[in-house]
Parts: structure tokens; sequence; C-alpha cells
């Protein structure tokens, strides 16, 4: 297959920039070994939970192509930096020990208005029912972590949601968002413009990102097909252990279930060429 990065949206490139960042390319090309290997056995059962031939093939072209970037005809392995500072780890899990709190706050007056009647009461309801939806996870993506957190904040400054949040914790969950915030803020690298060409390390980053989300889309297809086929060796063989926590790979412990299969459909477009 040709890889053509083209037909990525800009959205969709920045996205996986940010998330290729937290990664070592060494990791992901590994990673991508691993679960390219285990398709060769398993990917026909793949195939009929989720994760197609064709994203199998785009797989090992995205993967071929950062190994050719790292790597080059000369060999030299100069890997690109990534930021794995102690600042931005402990803001990452900062801010999601404070998701945490600000959620079980705001699923508590969940319960509250679930009970009354009223519009106030609805309206109240379905924002929290929503938000609540839209924080659930972030991976290592701080952007999204940050979006989550301003969206939890909000949540806590409505009127009507805050009055019966602020005897449930409300003005503590406030007051750690607004200190989580300004951690992540501090950490935060600028994302390249749409039109901006990209550094070298950020097409290193992007083909990272890819492969991250490619993976775990295996992952997911995986344990759903383990479940359908009562087979659990095969979830087994698609478990991210590269991407995991270990000594070199702190980021690893920020790993979280990934997001809805619906953001992943851009993965597996059709080629235009």
């Amino acid at each position: 297959m040709t890889l053509d990065l083209s037909s990525l949206s800009p959205q969709a490139r920045l996205q996986c920039i940010r998330i290729g960042r937290r990664w070592s390319s060494e990791d992901t090309i590994a990673q991508a070994d691993d679960v390219l290997k285990a398709l060769e056995v398993h990917g026909a059962t793949l195939a009929n939970h989720g994760f197609s031939a064709e994203d199998a093939q785009r797989l090992a072209a995205v993967r071929n192509a950062l190994d050719a970037k790292v790597h080059g005809s000369s060999g030299d392995g100069d890997v690109p930096p990534k930021v794995t500072s102690a600042a931005y780890l402990e803001a990452m899990r900062e801010g999601k020990r404070v998701r945490k709190l600000a959620r079980t706050v705001l699923a508590s007056v969940e319960g509250i208005f679930a009970e009354r009647r009223g519009t106030t009461a609805e309206s109240a309801l379905h924002r929290l029912i929503t938000v609540l939806g839209e924080t659930q996870s972030s991976g290592a993506d701080d952007e999204a972590l940050v979006h989550q957190l301003e969206l939890l904040q909000g949540a806590l400054r409505d009127p009507d949601v805050g009055a019966e949040a602020v005897s449930r914790g409300g003005l503590l969950a406030l007051r750690e968002i607004e200190s989580a915030l300004a951690k992540l803020r501090a950490i935060a690298e600028p994302s390249p413009a749409a039109s901006e060409e990209l550094s070298a390390a950020d097409e290193c980053n992007l083909l990272d990102g890819i492969i991250v989300f490619l993976v775990r889309a295996a992952r997911r297809a995986a344990r759903i097909a383990a479940t359908w086929t009562g087979n659990p060796e095969l979830a087994q063989a698609f478990e991210l252990t590269k991407l995991h926590a270990s000594a070199a790979n702190p980021l690893g412990l920020l790993n979280e279930r990934e997001p809805s299969p619906a953001d992943y459909g851009w993965l597996s477009a059709e080629e235009s060429s």
C-alpha cells in the first residue's frame, strides 16, 4: 500500500502529532511489529470484528515509513526527542486526578436532578449527561485533558448545578481544576498550523500517532473477537505491551480506555491514489 498522508484532515493530523509526541518512536515501531505479527495469525478473524486487511496494510506502511525516517539509510538511529519531562507527567497525573474528583461531584449532582421535575432540572440533567459523557478519557493528550477540565469547570460554574454542587465538594473541585489547568497550560507545546510544513520531528510524531491509533483499534477488535469466539488468548496477542508503563517508558502509565470507535474512522479510509 502506498502511504498517502494528504488524506488526513487537519484536525486528525494535529491530533496524531500531539499523541505521537508522547511515545518513543522505537516503542511505537516495536508495538507495530508485535501487532503485525499477531495479525499474521489472527488477521482474518479481526477482519470480521472491525480491523480490516486494509487497516493492517496501512499499519505496515506507516511502520515502515517511520522506521525509514528514524533510522534512515545511514542507520544512525537519531530519534527526535519526546516530551517525557517530569513536569509533563506530573501535570497529566494531577489533571486526571482532578478530573475524577470533578466527575464524582457532578455525578452526584446528576442524581439529584434526575429525581426532579421541571424544565430547569431537565436542562441541568441534559448538560451533566453530556459533560460526563465527554470527559471519560483523554489518553496521553494534554490538550484533550485541558478541554475536558474546562467542560467540567463550566458545568460546576452553572448556577443551577453549582447550587447543588457546593455542598458536595464543588468549590474544592473548582479550585483544583484551576490549579490543574495552570500546570497543563504551562507544559503545553504549540501545535503546527494546519497549513504549516511539518518539522522532521513532527513528521515522526505524526507517524507515531497514527501507529498508536491503529494498534489501539486492532486491540479493540481483538477484544471483541475474543469475546465473540470464546478465545481469550486472541485478545492477549494484541495487548499493547510496548506502550505500557516501564522505567524506559513512563508515559505508558497514562493509558486509558480509548475513545469511541467512531474516532478511528478516518484511519481506515480508502487511499485516493
